[in-house]
């Protein structure tokens, strides 16, 4: 049996690299994840962009969406809500990601 690694081609070996790196860093300057998330967002898109381009689209999309819905309007959560953390702090996204990974 071979193993996965002669199975994917070294296309997609620098693609998944390429894509996870510049997300996770993206993510990390901009204060949309915290170090811990950018290596969990690194370790989730590695493992999306091997299982296809089409997994990678749709993680591209949630994490740029979810980035952007997050700012959003950030001055009007930060009056409403005594606990509102600024971008990166939220704790549940660690658990959301990882968990699709399992399946």
């Amino acid at each position: 049996m071979e193993s996965l690694l002669t199975q994917v081609s070294w296309q997609r070996i620098v693609f998944a690299f390429s894509v996870s790196t510049l997300i996770s860093v993206r993510g990390y300057r901009k204060r949309s994840l915290s170090l811990d998330g950018a290596i969990t967002a690194f370790v989730t898109g590695l493992i999306h962009c091997f299982a296809g381009y089409d997994f990678t689209f749709v993680l591209a999309t949630f994490f740029f969406s979810s980035s952007f819905w997050t700012k959003y309007k950030s001055e009007v959560k930060h009056k409403l809500e005594a606990d509102f953390k600024e971008g990166a702090s939220q704790s549940p996204s660690f658990s959301c990601p990882s968990l699709g990974n399992l399946f």
